[in-house]
């Protein structure tokens, strides 16, 4: 598996728990305004080194969820903001053009000491 980015989350938004009851994780790199922040989980990684593809995988601590669907912004605006919208919802479209859709299941064990991974699945 080639991990093609890699970042230590910095900060967990108090609005964040709020989003995980809706299967979804808003990122950002540390460059968010605070309102962004409020509902963000917050990280320090900077630029992906390759394109995020269906059938790559977020990683969360060590636990990977299969990608099923990249919008056309998300390599974009990781590589500007380090952000993009996850949602775990087992959907393969979205039209919204920032959104990963992954696999069912997210784990609400995200906290301030978490890495995050994005990674090829092969």
């Amino acid at each position: 598996m080639t991990v093609y980015f890699e970042a230590d989350v910095t900060t967990i938004g108090p609005d964040v728990e709020l989003m995980l009851e809706d299967n979804m994780l808003i990122l950002f790199n540390e460059s968010a305004t605070d309102d962004l922040k409020e509902i963000s989980v917050i990280h320090n990684g900077t630029t992906i080194s390759e394109v995020i593809e269906s059938g790559d995988e977020f990683v969360i601590d060590g636990k990977a969820y299969k990608i099923l669907f990249v919008g056309s912004k998300v390599n974009e605006t990781m590589n500007d903001l380090g952000h993009a919208t996850l949602q775990f919802n087992g959907e393969t479209e979205s039209d919204m053009p920032g959104t990963v859709c992954l696999e069912e299941g997210i784990s609400s064990d995200i906290s301030e000491i978490s890495k995050i991974q994005f990674r090829k699945n092969s």
